[in-house]
């Protein structure tokens, strides 16, 4: 059984990751400067631009996600965002995801015990970003 932190750490960071990099390299960007500008090794850009990592990026069509990961891949090509910056939006992205209930079928998918509908997640804030104890 996998925690959704588990199952978002898996599957959908990876998911966000590939799009940044795939909007990176829309933008002229070559592999190895985007491998420096995200943190990640040149091998697992190639292995993004190869369909071997980030699958789940192909079912994210959520349009308020996309403008939130937009607007990070803009703050990295204006300079804006340090990449340890960059990776931090992609975690506040995640949780936001999390808390919208975006993940369910996802996790449910790692975790066949657990029946949807399932509300441990749903929140207008996870309350880690609200920095309450549960």
């Amino acid at each position: 059984m996998y925690s959704p932190l588990e199952v978002t750490t898996r599957s959908l960071i990876p998911a966000l990751k590939r799009l940044a990099v795939e909007r990176l390299l829309s933008l002229g960007f070559s592999e190895t400067q985007v491998a420096k500008m995200v943190g990640l090794s040149q091998s697992a850009i190639s292995r993004y631009v190869a369909n071997e990592r980030g699958i789940l990026a192909s079912t994210l069509s959520k349009s308020d996600l996309n403008s939130m990961l937009e607007s990070a891949v803009k703050g990295m090509v204006e300079g804006r965002l340090k990449t340890h910056e960059f990776l931090h939006e992609v975690d506040k992205i995640a949780l936001y995801a999390l808390s919208k209930g975006y993940v369910c079928t996802v996790c449910v998918s790692h975790n066949p015990q657990i029946k949807l509908p399932c509300t441990i997640c749903l929140s207008d804030t996870p309350a880690v970003v609200k920095r309450e104890l549960v």
